[in-house]
């Protein structure tokens, strides 16, 4: 969709920003509705991308403002990617998660980790 939409924007842009190369004037109308359009569904669809991944699907934000999730999470979201890191030991458990929306813990917490990991 983004390619779509995105080239409706640009070839309608060109038109718009070119008047001079003999279109007439009914493709410069087409060429502003298409532009509106196209705009205003790249909106749209910017908007809601950003609801969904702030406050639209739960445990979003905080997997990607502390770069962990709950494993529960990973499994409902991105399950092959969740069993690959169980079966290499690299999940971490949900308790140790769960600690990272604490700030004062944040910091200490991820220097643990990191040290267990070596």
């Amino acid at each position: 969709m983004l390619v779509i939409v995105g080239s409706v924007i640009v070839a309608s842009g060109l038109v718009l920003i070119f008047p001079v190369f003999g279109q007439s004037r009914e493709w410069m109308e087409l060429a502003h509705v298409g532009h509106a359009i196209g705009a205003m569904l790249m909106i749209a669809v910017i908007m809601g991308h950003i609801y969904i991944g702030t406050i639209g699907m739960e445990g979003a934000i905080e997997g990607m403002s502390t770069g962990y999730c709950d494993l529960n999470w990973a499994k409902e979201h991105h399950d092959y990617w969740a069993s690959q890191m169980e079966k290499r030991g690299e999940a971490i458990p949900n308790e140790a998660v769960n600690r990272f929306s604490d700030p004062d813990t944040n910091r200490s917490l991820g220097r643990e980790l990191r040290e267990a990991g070596e």
